[in-house]
């Protein structure tokens, strides 16, 4: 970069290395620079070198070193970052040629370098040996999204409408065909909490403050309500978890020690649903997601019956409890989303792309599991119609199936009793006997055969 700005304009590249040359005048016996309005024919000259000094750098770095320069208001401070975010601590050259001691500038902000050359930075050593520790390798929970098409044409209509009275279906709606978990980690990093309980982080350099009112446009949750941890009912619908299990199909519960809270097994399609909402996108979880907690029961019940709560807020503790050692990171295309307002770039190491289990639909939910809610009937397996029995009835009851059976066994003895009279049995003749000669055995004719039976056998 140094041999290109000195080919295009060497005067150029000493106010670079040097510092921009600003307008100055005496008052009294200090210097202070000129107003606009006193600058000469020289002084303006020397703002539109500054001004040229400036351009060159933007057009001579890339878009990750122009993010870095740009905050910067000379150009001494933007040769010198580039300086250290290139060079660090190492010994410099200076443009003589000769070894020179390096600055004691700050050493250079830490990045992770991936495969396909970009780069995740930090903004100090702390910052990077955090996410390297705890982060880098976190688990994240696997996204779901859904449809507008699928929530009004194939979930029950009850569940819809339970939905969008909650401001629940913008949260369903956040879709995205990949994202980058690197990024993901990055927010989770470093997301801390502020007296007023907003949370901040910082991705590649870029601060990220969210409070309820400017990510209230992104998810749609209601915020103008008490907090969840709270609640115990509005009036004439007091919570009561038998009275809701009972109220959501599941009936006459009583735990065991081989099973302690209620399965979702029995419940109706509908309440199986949000079920689902809840533990997946609400507030997903890595496991448990057919067992009945005394948390869900109260989500459950707020969700069905509209109550006044503060989902935003709900939404944001969960996702600032993650940050605890060796949870997986809930809310990924939440999170791609918010770097998207920031404007923050977001193709940066290696990407997830998505997969047919993120989209919520019938395949979703596998038959013959707890998780069916659109369980459909299994349909039987009817017998064979024959010609006696097509003008009978489709249901027989059981005692015409007895007489059939019964009266197929007698006609099966009836045919084996007159087959076993028509069988002829021809006995060895009595003129025929059996000798051994030298150890074999052979048949002689001790006379002629009757007549008659020639007469038979000819017959």
């Amino acid at each position: 970069m140094r041999i290109f700005i000195q080919s295009n304009n060497f005067f150029l590249w000493r106010i670079i290395k040097n510092g921009e040359e600003v307008p100055m005048k005496k008052v009294g016996e200090t210097t202070v620079p000129k107003t606009e309005d006193e600058y000469d024919a020289q002084d303006i000259k020397k703002i539109e070198n500054n001004a040229k000094a400036i351009n060159i750098l933007y057009c001579a770095v890339n878009l990750d070193d122009y993010r870095k320069i740009s905050c910067c208001s000379t150009t001494k401070d933007m040769w010198d970052k580039l300086e250290i975010t290139y060079e660090g601590g190492q010994r410099k050259r200076s443009c003589t040629g000769k070894n020179v001691a390096s600055s004691s500038a700050p050493p250079p902000p830490p990045a992770h370098k991936y495969l396909d050359g970009s780069f995740l930075w930090f903004n100090d050593r702390a910052e990077a040996t955090r996410f390297s520790e705890k982060f880098e390798h976190r688990e994240i929970l696997p996204p779901r999204f859904s449809t507008a098409r699928f929530i009004h044409d194939s979930i029950p209509r009850e569940a819809r409408v339970i939905l969008e009275r909650g401001n629940f279906l913008n949260l369903l709606y956040i879709k995205k065909a990949h994202y980058h978990p690197f990024l993901v980690r990055a927010f989770y990093s470093n997301l801390t909490k502020d007296e007023d309980g907003a949370l901040i982080s910082n991705v590649n350099g870029v601060d990220i403050y969210l409070n309820e009112e400017n990510i209230q446009i992104l998810t749609g949750l209601r915020r103008d309500g008490q907090d969840l941890g709270l609640y115990v009912g509005e009036e004439g619908a007091r919570f009561n978890e038998t009275a809701l299990l009972e109220e959501v199909g599941i009936r006459k519960f009583v735990p065991t020690p081989q099973q302690r809270r209620p399965m979702i097994a029995s419940m109706s399609p509908v309440f199986r649903f949000i079920f689902y909402v809840l533990t997946r996108i609400l507030k997903p979880r890595k496991f448990n997601h057919t067992t009945l907690s005394q948390e869900d029961t109260e989500k459950i019940h707020a969700m069905i019956h509209n109550a006044n709560l503060n989902w935003f807020k709900f939404v944001m503790t969960h996702m600032f409890t993650a940050t605890s050692d060796n949870r997986p990171l809930p809310y990924a295309l939440l999170v791609m989303a918010i770097l998207e307002e920031y404007n923050i770039k977001t193709d940066v190491g290696p990407k997830i792309k998505g997969i047919k289990h993120w989209d919520i639909d019938e395949s979703s939910f596998h038959s013959g599991t707890d998780e069916t809610p659109f369980r459909q009937p299994r349909p039987c397996r009817q017998p064979r119609a024959t010609a006696s029995t097509a003008a009978a009835s489709t249901n027989p009851s059981l005692a015409e199936q007895m007489a059939a059976l019964t009266a197929t066994l007698s006609r099966i003895d009836t045919n084996v009793s007159q087959t076993a009279q028509n069988v002829l049995i021809i006995a060895k003749p009595p003129w025929i006997r059996r000798v051994s000669l030298n150890n074999s055995r052979r048949e002689e004719w001790l006379g002629t055969r009757p007549k008659r039976l020639k007469d038979k056998i000819k017959n």
